[in-house]
């Protein structure tokens, strides 16, 4: 039996090959890594197991979901906290990946934790709100090295669309941030192809 309790994801195989596959892309840029958004852990061990010498940070209230915007989000306050236990997660990473930091908080309050001198090579936000996706983008965006990603989930999802607005809205708010690409994941290059339902921004 598991001590712990129980380590898994809401995300899909395919959106985890790509969080595998871009994060190890970026590993030799030598910066941080962060996972923003843990829930019960999945993503978070994911990027562990494929990124080993890289150090990560794994960022949740495990709390549930902050206040919506009524708005904007489906989601509610308190949604995705049953069956959390901060304890349970943060004694399972510490036994078992030496590379992972568990930042327990709010956004963006749980970013105080960070030095301004903190850099990261990739970044998965995975935060369903509209404001939790902008304070995201808020933080991260600046600290990206060159060359970094970001990679944002839930885009283009029903239950989800403060994710889409979020990053619609904050590239309006910065029309001259420096970036090398962004876009909508899909399984092909074409207009009509499946969505991943992630979107990627390249620093």
């Amino acid at each position: 039996m598991n001590p712990f309790g129980s380590i898994h994801t809401l995300v899909s195989t395919d959106r985890l090959c790509n969080l595998i596959k871009y994060s190890q892309l970026v590993a030799p840029l030598k910066g941080y890594m962060a996972s923003f958004g843990v829930y019960m852990g999945g993503s978070l061990e994911v990027l562990a197991k494929y990124n080993p010498t890289v150090d990560i940070f794994g960022i949740d209230s495990f709390a549930g979901l902050p206040k919506e915007n009524e708005s904007i989000d489906f989601h509610r306050e308190g949604e995705f906290s049953e069956g959390v236990n901060y304890h349970n997660i943060a004694g399972y990473f510490k036994m078992l990946y030496n590379n992972v930091r568990i930042v327990r908080g709010f956004s963006p309050d749980v970013f105080k934790y960070f030095d301004n001198n903190v850099r990261f090579s990739f970044v998965e936000i995975d935060v369903d709100l509209y404001q939790s996706v902008l304070d995201g983008l808020d933080f991260f965006m600046p600290r990206m090295l060159k060359g970094g990603i970001i990679i944002i989930d839930d885009y283009k999802v029903r239950s989800t669309p403060g994710s889409e607005k979020a990053i619609d809205d904050f590239f309006e708010d910065h029309p001259g941030i420096e970036i090398e690409h962004r876009q909508e994941l899909k399984y092909w290059d074409d207009e009509n192809a499946p969505s991943h339902h992630q979107y990627i921004i390249i620093k």
